[in-house]
């Protein structure tokens, strides 16, 4: 009687209406027998797309600041007060570590990130409601129904065939009966599932449970307890043990029972199949009509109670409301009636159809009960419940066997039919394995269905939390891990801002400036986060805040990349030793949300891209040849040219992996684990300490230590440490990144004897002992600037100098002539120009590059300023894309100037900038600053340009304007209306009141400072007197007294100064 229930189940698939509730979760197999499931799985991994949702939180900050406690207590980690600092270039620069959306590990055992986005494609173009068939046209319904009306009709027939021949020929015949006959009807799949658990039900049915045996029981019971009692309580048996069967079999354990009853005889085995015949079937068919007619209508109880329970919603929705009841309300109602239905007239016919209703009941319940289990194995227990099943399996079928009077045959007397049909079978089984688990991932699948009932809108959210070693070594490197869009923690010592707010905010800047010389995403955000917060008072926090919002909120230009708290301030406080703090938990949250609202995270990419990440990890190289990769990924469909360009840009952008498109070298090459040239490095500049004794090393860090040389035989014996297949390429990428630079290679030289210059090594210049240096320039030489504003060129001078190493081509015995410190350059180019590049900060809120140029004869030194331009350029492309300088010379007037007064700052009047090519050599540029004209002639002109080798510089040095102001005062009164200021009662009115008309106003306007523009274009137009007594006239009647105090005291002034004539 079971059997048709997995019968009906089985129908019910093929017909596409599953069996199962609206709050029980899908079993695998529909999903694996759903063709349109499959159909947009196999879709979204090729042609599917979803937001990216990955992103990145780095930590940044100088050492011992709390990076590391920060990110362990974030992840729920527990505070070791005893850490150790995360090891620079020593060791590991970065440390990473993947979290979910509930900033744990994610497990990474089942199931990979591209699998994981196609489930959640399927999952978002189909929908679990779609899969569960509730939404559906009432003709389909209709049809449905009376396809399985029809079909269950059959089913006392097919019931009777399969216990007649199961009695008489064996266990064997009977399945392959059954599954030839499910096979014409739906499909082989199908078939073999249901035609083998009808099978073992049928088993146990007819040696255990028969109608027989049912009717004896309950005639005992009847005569002990009375029919009211009686058939209540054999109705609830039925039923739990119809339950216990069916979740046993549809937890799993069906395959290896039916397969191992195959090897089993049953006492009455029939071995001769020629026994089996239309004549011998007749003609037995007789001699048991009782059997016959029990089985029937046990059949018919069983189809009535799985048509009721299965169909319930469509035929209750006919009725009225209060006639409404649930599939299974109804069926325990109908159970009841006919119990006190039977307890009046206990006639045999009524009692076999009781029996099949309450068996209907329990199997129903039981099979949706074991497949609601079944599906809710979590992942990581999969394979253990595949174990489980097979052993479980073994074990129960030799149980039943052992019950049912059943042996397992001897070697030599085994029916060969009997062990056909268990291979067939078994290898049926394992193509069902192969469908459930490798051709799509069904739990990934239904845990995204899961996920999106829950009212999850989109993928989860994974972030790469990436630690990086505040060490000064790695300044040079750092920019290597620096993505283009991510979210940055910037992290310092509230206790060390207290003492020395200072260089607090010198390191803060440092680290802001390369976070934003680096990114290139408007969504890119810095969090600045101070440690030891219980450390200081209440009062020097708000302090510590207060001064974060003044000098480096609203005084500098990092407002758009700054994260503002609750209380709008750039500061976020947190306890690393608290176990809970509220500060963390905050911080927590508004790191989460930045990234959800990211634009970059939520941009639509190709599901197949991820593809390209497994198929780096497969690739097991670090660096790899851009030829191979483009091999590589045209397996995986990355076939197009400018697509496999785009991923590689996208992916580069994202901090997976390094390729540089621009470069001549890099373009050829694409870095997998760019950790690689961190850790070549540390093998490099940090020899181990077990080998400092040996006169090798000792040899080693002399020359690294007093000239920042290393040979490149220990370059090739240090890499050859990291197991690299082509550790001559790796060399070349530390050329081409500017970590090495080499000295003289000759085609005809000794690759060992080949020497290489460490830039982030070079030791500092003594002006006491390279006196000398300073000494070979003139007062005639020319001198250029490179102005940096507030960034910190020190990363940019080490990529500078090696590209001008590599231009001189210096030689190690001819690096005496070339020095090269960590804060000085000087550089000897083809005997053509003696040069000397030197960081200076003039100002505190200035960083230039200092060049001078001493030229031979005929040698221009503009072209010189052009080419270190050039270089310029190319470094700032590649590491340093939103970079901004200036090149050009000095003014040569005194403060103020155009745009400050401060007379410690250098006034670069622009040559070129970044992003902008030099000018050519004919190219006049003429400079205004304050009123002073400044022309730049390029030309050589003159003999003392032919004997010094620089270009004349022409300066016209013209008149000063005229004007009824002394310029100091100009500049008070632009500091009083210049604009921000009310409209009518700021310059526009007194240039209103002085006679000017709109289009002269808006040519104000354009101006740095407009009030400066105007006062000294008035007087140059009207007489001193008159246009003195005109401006006080008009700042008088716009009320102004403050800039009329100013202009009264520029005419004392001046009567002071006329009287003194």
């Amino acid at each position: 009687m079971y059997g048709m229930v997995a019968l009906l189940f089985g129908m019910g698939k093929a017909w596409g209406k599953p069996s199962v509730g609206g709050d029980t979760p899908v079993p695998g197999s529909v999903y694996v027998g759903d063709d349109k499931i499959k159909a947009t799985y196999q879709y979204g991994r090729t042609h599917g797309k979803l937001p990216i949702n990955r992103g990145k939180v780095l930590f940044l900050g100088d050492a011992r600041q709390g990076k590391t406690s920060l990110k362990k207590r974030l992840t729920g980690e527990t505070f070791d007060p005893n850490q150790e600092k995360t090891e620079g270039i020593q060791a590991k620069m970065v440390e990473t570590k993947d979290i979910d959306h509930h900033w744990r590990s994610p497990d990474q055992r089942f199931g990979s990130d591209f699998e994981r986005r196609a489930a959640w494609y399927t999952a978002s173009m189909t929908g679990q409601t779609q899969i569960r068939g509730t939404v559906r046209s009432e003709g389909k319904m209709c049809l449905a129904v009376v396809l399985d009306v029809l079909f269950f009709c059959s089913l006392p027939l097919v019931d009777f065939i399969v216990i007649f021949l199961m009695m008489n020929l064996g266990y064997a015949y009977s399945v392959i009966a059954l599954i030839v006959f499910m096979a014409c009807v739906t499909d082989l799949m199908t078939a073999s599932r249901t035609g083998t658990g009808l099978a073992v039900v049928l088993a146990f049915r007819s040696y255990a449970v028969s109608p027989l045996t049912v009717k004896h029981v309950s005639q005992e019971l009847v005569s002990v307890a009375g029919p009211v009692v009686c058939f209540p309580f054999l109705g609830v048996c039925i039923a739990f043990v119809s339950f216990i069967f069916a979740v046993v079999l549809t937890f799993g354990f069906r395959p290896m029972i039916s397969i191992v009853l195959y090897l089993m005889c049953t006492p009455t085995q029939v071995s001769d199949v020629r026994a089996l015949s239309w004549t011998w079937f007749l003609s037995e068919l007789g001699k048991d009509f009782d059997t016959v007619t029990s089985n029937a209508l046990v059949s018919v109880g069983m189809s009535i109670g799985i048509i009721t329970y299965q169909y319930w919603g469509l035929l209750a929705c006919r009725l009225p409301t209060y006639l409404r009841f649930s599939g299974r309300t109804c069926l325990s109602f109908v159970i009841a009636s006919i119990s006190l239905l039977s307890s009046n007239f206990s006639s045999e016919a009524a009692l076999m159809l009781y029996g099949g209703l309450c068996g209907a009941l329990g199997t129903c319940l039981g099979l949706v009960t074991g497949r609601a289990w079944a599906a809710m194995v979590p992942v990581r227990y999969l394979h253990l419940k595949y174990y489980v099943v097979v052993v479980g399996g073994v074990l129960i079928s030799l149980g039943l066997g052992h019950v049912f009077g059943w042996h397992l045959s001897p070697v030599d007397s085994i029916s060969y039919f009997a062990v056909s049909t268990a291979v067939a079978l078994l290898l049926i089984e394992c193509y069902q394995y192969y469908q459930y688990y490798l051709s799509i991932p069904v739990t990934l699948i239904d845990e995204s269905m899961r996920e999106k009932e829950k009212g999850a809108q989109s993928f989860p959210t994974n972030l790469t939390l990436m630690d990086f070693a505040g060490d000064e070594e790695y300044y040079s490197m750092h920019h290597i891990f620096l993505a283009h869009e991510a979210v940055y923690l910037l992290v310092f010592s509230m206790a060390e801002a207290v003492r020395n707010q200072n260089r607090t905010m010198d390191r803060l800047l440092f680290w802001l400036h390369s976070v934003k010389t680096h990114t290139c995403s408007e969504d890119c955000a810095v969090f600045l986060v101070g440690t030891h917060r219980d450390s200081v008072t209440s009062l020097q926090r708000q302090e510590i805040a207060t001064f974060l919002a003044e000098r480096l909120y609203r005084s500098t230009g990092f407002s758009s990349l700054l994260v503002l708290n609750a209380d709008n301030t750039p500061f976020f406080p947190v306890e690393n030793s608290k176990p809970v703090d509220e500060d963390m938990i905050c911080l927590r949250d508004a790191i989460w949300t930045m990234t959800q609202q990211a634009n970059y995270v939520r941009r639509q990419l190709p599901i197949r891209w991820l593809k390209f990440l497994e198929v780096a990890k497969h690739i097991e190289k670090p660096i790899v040849s851009l030829e191979d990769l483009r091999q590589e990924c045209s397996q995986i469909g990355l076939e197009n040219e400018d697509e496999f360009h785009d991923v590689l840009t996208t992916f580069d952008k994202a901090g997976d992996i390094m390729y540089q498109a621009n470069d001549d070298t890099l373009k050829h090459y694409v870095v997998l684990d760019p950790q690689l040239l961190v850790d070549a490095m540390a093998k490099i500049t940090c020899p181990q300490p077990t080998h400092f004794g040996m006169p090798k090393y000792v040899e080693h860090l002399t020359l690294l230590e007093k000239k920042g040389i290393v040979r490149a035989d220990f370059i090739h014996n240090a890499v050859s440490q990291l197991n690299i297949d082509q550790p001559t390429v790796l060399l070349k990428l530390l050329v081409a990144y500017d970590m090495l630079c080499p000295l003289g290679e000759e085609a005809d030289c000794d690759p060992g004897h080949t020497t290489y210059l460490v830039p982030s090594r070079l030791p500092e210049y003594n002006p006491k002992l390279h006196r000398s240096l300073s000494e070979r320039h003139g007062e005639d030489d020319q001198v250029f600037y490179i102005d940096f504003e507030t960034f910190n060129p020190d990363v940019v001078y080490t990529r500078v100098v090696a590209r001008c190493l590599a231009l001189c081509k210096v030689e190690e015995r001819t690096h005496t002539r070339t020095h090269v410190f960590r804060n000085m350059g000087c550089f000897n180019m083809a005997n053509r120009f003696w040069f000397t590049i030197e960081p200076m900060r003039p100002a505190p809120d200035q960083n230039v590059l200092k060049i001078t140029v001493t030229s031979a004869t005929g040698s221009n030194p503009f072209d010189l300023l052009g080419m270190l331009h050039d270089i310029l350029e190319a470094v700032r492309r590649r590491d340093f894309p939103n970079m901004s300088y200036t090149s050009g010379v000095c003014c040569p007037f005194e403060a103020p100037h155009t745009d400050y007064s401060d007379p410690e700052r250098i006034h670069v009047l622009k040559l070129a900038g970044s992003g902008e090519m030099f000018p050519h050599e004919d190219h006049f540029l003429t400079f205004l600053c304050c009123g002073r004209e400044h022309q730049v002639v390029r030309a050589i002109t003159g003999t003392a340009a032919q004997r010094f080798g620089i270009s004349s510089t022409a300066v016209i040095r013209k008149s000063r304007p005229q004007t009824p102001l002394h310029f100091s005062h100009i500049q008070q009164l632009s500091l009083l209306l210049d604009p921000p200021r009310v409209l009518g009662n700021d310059w526009k009115g007194l240039a209103d009141h002085l006679g000017y008309c709109v289009t002269e106003i808006l040519n104000f306007q354009r101006k740095e400072s407009p009030t400066m523009a105007l006062l000294i274009d008035y007087g140059t137009k009207v007489d001193k007197v008159e246009a003195a007594r005109k401006i006080t006239e008009g700042l008088e009647l716009l009320g102004r007294l403050d800039a009329v105090a100013v202009v009264a005291a520029n005419v004392n002034r001046s009567h002071s100064h006329d009287g003194d004539k």
